[in-house]
């Protein structure tokens, strides 16, 4: 268990440019448009990761930031293969919109999951690996 000080002193570094907290972690998005792996990238820089959603608690949460973003899930190892970056694979049926995945992207090496934000709950897409939206670092205790 952290303390309160520990807590705030990871809060300082990974929220330098403002955050959101929901138990006990850190949420950061980002202000630019990047690419899958360079919102990945960005969120390392900050000493966390792309966001793992583990309840469904946390999908109502990050709903309510209303925008689309990425978020830690692809299939970019292995087509139909979802994995979350701490390389955990997704064991449940997640919060997919209706159909998807759909797989549209399949044999590009492209399956990376965005958010779209007017659902209430389940706003998972898989989407182009290449295209260009925030993404969401998640930080704090165990994360970072």
């Amino acid at each position: 268990t952290l303390s309160l000080l520990e807590l705030s002193k990871l809060a300082d570094r990974f929220c330098k440019d403002g955050c959101k907290s929901f138990n006990n972690s850190f949420y950061f998005i980002s202000s630019g448009q990047k690419s899958w792996e360079d919102s990945r990238q960005d969120c390392k820089d900050r000493g966390a990761d792309l966001i793992v959603v583990n309840s469904k608690e946390e999908q109502v949460f990050i709903n309510s930031f209303k925008r689309k973003f990425w978020i830690g899930l692809s299939n970019r190892d292995r087509e139909g293969t979802w994995k979350w970056v701490d390389g955990s694979v997704l064991n449940s049926t997640g919060f997919w919109i209706g159909v998807e995945p759909r797989g549209r992207f399949a044999g590009v090496r492209d399956g990376c999951v965005s958010t779209l934000w007017y659902r209430q709950q389940n706003t998972w897409n898989d989407d182009d690996c290449s295209k260009t939206k925030p993404g969401v670092s998640k930080g704090g205790p165990g994360v970072l």
